[in-house]
């Protein structure tokens, strides 16, 4: 499944849905051509410049401590942490990193559960109580200072 508007998420199934290797430039770019919303010219001068070597080596650096153990890590407010939530995974001819991953299950329903673990790990001012996913405007006031800006207006 390719998704235009998500080159991440397109990178992640091409990797361990479809078992392609995603290192290979040739085909970072077969899987752009393929998605038909990046700019082929423009990505391969990304690439070539390292345009973004910084960012991805801080963030790189962050991943060393250890916590983070694979992509996505989902870590909420309270400290706990979910390791690829939703999916169970094998490895065909060899064990991990050493064959290659098949997804046994890509469980979606975990999302809502972790959406209201986060909401209720986070104290709503005002009421007392803990949070939940009921109401946009408890959702905009349970972890932070102040209430996200509108869509518009920053």
């Amino acid at each position: 499944m390719i998704d235009p508007a998500r080159p991440d998420l397109t990178l992640r199934r091409a990797f361990w849905a479809q078992g392609r290797c995603t290192s290979l430039r040739h085909v970072i770019f077969d899987i752009a051509e393929e998605m038909g919303a990046v700019d082929i010219d423009v990505l391969a001068g990304a690439l070539d410049s390292g345009s973004a070597r910084a960012a991805i080596m801080a963030r790189y650096e962050a991943a060393c401590d250890g916590r983070v153990t694979c992509s996505p890590h989902v870590f909420p407010h309270d400290g706990t942490n979910r390791a690829n939530p939703g999916i169970e995974a094998s490895w065909e001819n060899a064990g991990f990193g050493t064959g290659y991953p098949v997804i046994d299950k890509d469980g979606s329903e975990v999302y809502a559960d972790l959406l209201n673990h986060a909401a209720g790990s986070c104290r709503i001012r005002g009421t007392g109580g803990r949070g939940s996913l009921t109401s946009r405007h408890r959702r905009a006031r349970s972890c932070g200072d102040r209430p996200p800006t509108p869509p518009g207006h920053g």
